[in-house]
């Protein structure tokens, strides 16, 4: 008969079978961010499997109990496919990270999503692999896992830098984050869309303009504890939902995206400007899902934490879809009062120029969008299609091709720009009739500085005079091509003061 194993056998055996247990047990529960951890529980961890490992090979080889060697053994099995397991994903997890610093550009046809960490730290990589798994998590819940690409990328520390980093990539989203301060440490958590709507496959102005609102950069700003440890709720239930929003955007999923959105929103402690944003966000992708009563919603909802230009220019562009022009004109209008350097109000006041044959103003507006927008390719579809109702074919098709050139990885608007550029060659557009300029509707309070309507009887002299600037600066950031040729409710930009 075998003999009954001893309390020391016992204590062993458990030590033995607890050890590729927990092992296991910790990686599934934190994928590779396991790897990541406090390197001192890291430490502790793999010392415990080693002694776990090491009583499982004691007991299997050196005692006499046939039952209690085959545990051990399945044990020791256990615990060295735990580890080889583990190896394995490590292996891969490295791989993949050389092969995402040498920056090759995400692959045509894809939707590109780039992750940046805050620093080279572990906590920081924890919190990338925590994102990176929420984010890839909701892309197969949602079916979007094989069209949209998540690359890891280096520590990027300014919007300009992420802009870059993105545009070389060819990604549409690029997600980093900064840190700064002590007790209490202030976290920055960004998110940098250079485009989530790929849906334009004819250039029309509503679709323009809910493509420049889709353009955004996203803050969340916390304060935490430098002595608090773990991944925040901020990372996994905010930033990942919202890139995973935008994913869904650019995949043509607007509903997908709206969801997306709720969810990040229903997260409690989220800053009031990333919930006002997050409105417009929601907004924005309600309107492309042909929901304009519930974007109505989230619109006003957000004008109610703060009223901004962003949205004034969503129920501005909720009115013109309704051909509510005189609201739309209202809140183009108000946007401008708020932020007189957002190129988006000019586009929408544009449209509503050429509607009324104000072709001279409907080209003034666009020119000045791209004044302040130089790099954006939608000011430049508009001005096109603006010098079309002049019938200015070179200057058109000129507007077009560079439209195209900066649209990026937005494929439908670089092939719908160079078609119409090649269509309008073929057959030029006839002048529109230019009927008599109405004024623009004004709001109450106009602020002092960022924008002058022009009066009855004011000249470009007498404006900057009266604003302290020179004529040339007035005429360069409006691009007025007759500075002599001003007409009454005319918006004038008016530059920053250093």
């Amino acid at each position: 008969m075998e003999s009954q194993p001893r309390p020391l056998d016992s204590g062993l055996l458990i030590v033995a079978v607890l050890g590729p247990i927990f092992h296991v047990a910790g990686f599934v529960a934190r994928g590779v961010g396991f790897f990541y951890s406090d390197v001192t529980r890291l430490a502790v961890a793999y010392v415990a499997l080693a002694l776990s490992g090491a009583a499982a090979a004691w007991l299997a080889a050196r005692r006499q109990n046939w039952s209690l060697r085959l545990v051990a053994a399945a044990a020791l099995i256990a615990n060295i496919g735990s580890v080889a397991y583990a190896g394995g994903v490590w292996s891969r997890d490295m791989r993949r990270a050389l092969a995402d610093a040498v920056m090759a550009p995400i692959e045509a046809g894809k939707i590109g999503i780039a992750l940046a960490p805050a620093d080279d730290g572990a906590v920081s990589a924890a919190e990338l692999a925590a994102t990176e798994e929420a984010l890839l998590d909701i892309l197969r819940r949602n079916g979007l896992h094989e069209s949209v690409v998540v690359r890891r990328i280096h520590v990027i520390a300014s919007q300009e830098q992420a802009e870059h980093v993105g545009s070389r990539l060819n990604a549409n989203v690029v997600v980093w984050k900064t840190v700064s301060g002590l007790n209490p440490t202030v976290e920055h958590r960004y998110i940098t869309v250079l485009n989530a709507n790929e849906d334009i496959v004819e250039l029309e102005p509503f679709g323009l303009l809910l493509l420049m609102a889709t353009q955004r950069h996203l803050t969340v700003r916390t304060e935490a504890d430098s002595s608090e440890s773990g991944v925040s709720p901020f990372a996994t239930d905010v930033v990942a939902p919202v890139a995973a929003g935008y994913g869904a955007l650019a995949a043509q999923r607007p509903v997908v995206a709206a969801l997306q959105f709720q969810s990040a929103l229903s997260v409690e402690g989220l800053p009031d400007q990333a919930r006002r944003d997050l409105h417009h966000q929601l907004g924005t992708a309600l309107l492309l899902a042909d929901r304009a009563d519930l974007a109505i919603q989230a619109f006003e909802s957000a004008q109610e934490i703060e009223p901004t230009a962003d949205g004034w220019m969503g129920l501005g562009a909720i009115a013109l879809a309704a051909r509510d022009w005189d609201r739309a004109s209202l809140s183009f209008t108000r946007a401008i009062a708020l932020d007189p350097y957002a190129p988006a109000p000019y586009c929408g006041l544009g449209v509503l120029f050429g509607r009324d044959h104000q072709v001279s103003r409907a080209v003034a507006s666009y020119r000045r969008a791209v004044a302040l927008d130089p790099e954006g390719s939608v000011p430049y579809a508009f001005l096109a299609m603006g010098l079309e109702l002049q019938a200015d074919v070179e200057g058109a098709q000129r507007a077009y091709q560079v439209a195209a050139s900066l649209a990026g990885s937005n494929t439908g608007l670089h092939l719908a720009a160079l078609e119409r550029a090649d269509a309008i060659g073929r057959n030029p557009p006839t002048a529109v009739p230019t009927a008599t300029a109405l004024p623009t509707p004004t709001v109450t309070p106009i602020p002092s500085e960022g924008v002058y309507v022009v009066q009855g009887g004011d000249t470009l002299k007498a404006i900057a005079e009266q604003l302290d600037i020179t004529i040339e600066e007035i005429i360069e950031i409006n691009q007025l091509e007759n500075p002599n040729a001003l007409s009454v409710g005319q918006i004038l930009i008016i530059p920053e003061k250093p």
